[in-house]
C-alpha cells in the first residue's frame, strides 16, 4: 500500500507515528519542539514533572472534596 497517497509522506510538519528519538516533533505546546538530544531529555523530564504535578493536584482536590463534604454534613441539623 502506498502511504504517500494517503498524506503520510515525510514532510517537515509531520509527526513520525512510532517511537523515535529524533527531534522536531511538537511536545504539548507548538513552541516546545526539541531538536537536540539534550533538549529531548529535558522535554521528557519536563513532561514527567508536569504529569506528577497534575496527579498531585488531583489528589489534593480529592482530599479537599472529602474535607468539604464532611464539613457540610456536620453542619446539617438533625
Amino acid at each position: 500500500m502506498d502511504h504517500s497517497s494517503m498524506g503520510m509522506g515525510t514532510s517537515s510538519g509531520m509527526m513520525v507515528p512510532y517511537l523515535h528519538f529524533t527531534g522536531g516533533d511538537n511536545l504539548f505546546l507548538s513552541v516546545w519542539a526539541p531538536t537536540s538530544r539534550g533538549e529531548i531529555a529535558a522535554a521528557c523530564i519536563g513532561l514527567l514533572l508536569l504529569a506528577m504535578l497534575e496527579r498531585w493536584l488531583a489528589a489534593v482536590r480529592m482530599v479537599f472534596d472529602h474535607h468539604w463534604h464532611k464539613r457540610f454534613l456536620s453542619n446539617i441539623p438533625l
